[in-house]
């Protein structure tokens, strides 16, 4: 078991945010996406270097996974909670700050996720 769980959000009964963020990127993205995940769950926010961000302006305690992927920068919004990392939302960086619509998505789908919990 890991010791901090990575839980992606379950968008209907065959997609979950993970399925989402695989969909935007090529093979090569998504293996370096998969590897720096297994990071996260074995040294949590201990994890070296500048992956992590906190979402201004907002409720609910939103924080972003940074990633450069093959030359790509990816952001994942997520909250830490019941000691689990849960990924909400992932998004191509492309103006250095965090899309609206992405934040507002995230925060519904917190509401979805601790609603069936």
């Amino acid at each position: 078991m890991a010791a901090y769980p990575v839980e992606f959000f379950e968008i209907s009964g065959t997609e979950s945010v993970l399925d989402e963020i695989s969909g935007e990127l090529t093979a090569k993205q998504v293996y370096h996406f998969s590897r720096q995940i297994k990071r996260l769950e074995k040294y949590g926010r201990a994890l070296d270097g500048d992956y992590f961000g906190s979402v201004k302006g907002v409720r609910e305690k939103l924080s972003e996974f940074r990633l450069t992927l093959d030359r790509v920068d990816y952001r994942v919004l997520f909250v830490e909670e019941q000691g689990a990392f849960r990924m909400l939302v992932g998004y191509k960086e492309k103006r250095n700050s965090i899309p609206q619509g992405k934040i507002a998505s995230a925060v519904q789908r917190l509401v979805e996720w601790r609603e069936r919990t």
